[in-house]
């Protein structure tokens, strides 16, 4: 395991340890607040991945910071190199949703919330992983894998999610 995966690992274990140490449980919403951090996860794997990798009318610029390791993820998908999320991305993101939900509910149960996040996002990493580099036997990583494979060889336009498809189903882009 490389440094790359490593990191994101020990950043987010230890945002993750901090807010248990310092948030308040109410054992009712602990189960609904991390389910929240899920559905948020969830939200943002397909709004990145449909609109900001796959969108064609950012400036430039913009374009180049949101989407080249995506292009190049889509140019070469069993290269490694771009297959996880970039830090630069997930963390100010991910805190940005715990400031909402602080916001929104104070801090009982923040750490549930950002674990929800957190939870969702080590699994979709294993998820695009997984789909690129391994084959497992399960019956849904093999469907997810071949979801997640016509979304790189037949259509970009379409099957943005990784780790489950309930979103392009909803939004009616899957294939």
């Amino acid at each position: 395991m490389t440094v790359r995966y490593i990191t994101p690992l020990l950043v987010f274990s230890a945002i993750v340890t901090l807010l248990f140490t310092n948030t308040a449980v109410s054992g009712v919403y602990v189960i609904p607040s991390f389910i929240l951090g899920l559905i948020f996860w969830n939200i943002s794997e397909y709004s990145f991945h449909r609109f900001w990798f796959h969108e064609k009318r950012y400036p430039r610029k913009l374009k180049k910071y949101l989407s080249n390791g995506h292009v190049f993820h889509h140019r070469y998908p069993d290269n490694t190199d771009e297959l996880r999320l970039p830090m630069s991305l997930t963390i100010p993101f991910s805190l940005l949703y715990a400031g909402g939900y602080y916001l929104l509910f104070g801090i009982t149960n923040l750490g549930f919330f950002y674990s929800g996040i957190i939870g969702g996002m080590f699994f979709y990493e294993f998820m695009h992983y997984a789909a690129h580099h391994l084959k497992l036997k399960n019956r849904f990583f093999r469907y997810m894998r071949g979801y997640h494979m016509k979304h790189h060889h037949k259509n970009i336009k379409s099957n943005f999610m990784v780790s489950n498809p309930l979103l392009d189903y909803l939004f009616k882009s899957s294939s």
